[in-house]
């Protein structure tokens, strides 16, 4: 609520309120709100902005008050006001384009999130309004993609760290990629496949365990096959086949 001083001792004068600035437009224009006091002298006045951005007076009961509304261009605005906006906006278009540049950098070594991408910009004091408008720009034009990461690193994670679905599952979460795409991406995965590559590990921790009893073998194995992230079934089936194809190799195997 805005207090205006009284009006004259004039019952029939009116006077003219200072003029309070409400909101910048688009085209450097500025809204204003004039205001007619009333003649009893006992002028106030409220109001709210409308879903359009408008001034709505909020009149008080027992005063006969009138008001306008007046639009004021940009050529009204001072020199200092117009410097301060244009400042504004150099900056802005500094933020953007700083972060566009840090964002390609990062993206050219190596694939990431969107999370991952998010917090190294505000790492670089990039502000969260021009981190969200980047990312979404990535991700519109096709360079920034948590489904298509994600299906790339099941594939890479299992061949190239030997992780079974639970382990890949693990990696992916720490991305904080969607859950939705982790799931996409892990149903690519054949069990057929998972299997064969656990089998593989096996073997080769095996000949690794080449001067222990078979009992430390499989303790030893199965920890490894668990810390790669396969499932119990996966590990036994794993063991019983590698061990079997190792018989007579310097392991003793039952």
């Amino acid at each position: 609520m805005v207090r205006f001083p009284p009006s004259s001792d004039s019952e029939d004068s009116e006077h003219v309120a200072p003029v309070v600035f409400l909101q910048r437009r688009p085209a450097r224009e500025r809204v204003a709100f004039t205001r007619f006091d009333d003649p009893d002298g006992d002028a106030s006045f409220g109001g709210t902005l409308d879903e359009n951005g408008e001034f709505v007076p909020k009149e008080e009961p027992g005063a006969a008050r009138r008001a306008r509304v007046t639009t004021i261009s940009g050529s009204d605005l001072s020199d200092a006001e117009l410097e301060d906006e244009h400042a504004q906006k150099d900056a802005e278009q500094k933020a953007r384009d700083r972060a566009a540049k840090l964002s390609l950098d990062q993206l050219a070594r190596r694939g990431m999130s969107r999370w991952e991408l998010e917090q190294v910009l505000k790492k670089r004091e990039i502000d969260d309004e021009t981190i969200r408008i980047q990312l979404n720009r990535l991700e519109d034009v096709g360079l920034l993609d948590d489904h298509a990461l994600a299906t790339y690193l099941v594939s890479t994670l299992q061949e190239r760290k030997g992780l079974g679905s639970a382990g890949i599952k693990q990696e992916l979460k720490r991305k904080h990629i969607p859950e939705y795409d982790i799931e996409s991406a892990l149903a690519e995965l054949h069990d057929e496949e998972e299997e064969a590559r656990a089998i593989e590990l096996a073997m080769k921790r095996i000949r690794q365990l080449s001067t222990y009893d078979d009992d430390v073998v499989r303790r030893r194995v199965h920890a490894f096959l668990a810390r790669k992230g396969y499932d119990g079934h996966t590990i036994n089936s794993a063991i019983s086949v590698a061990m079997a194809k190792h018989k007579g190799f310097g392991v003793r195997f039952e």
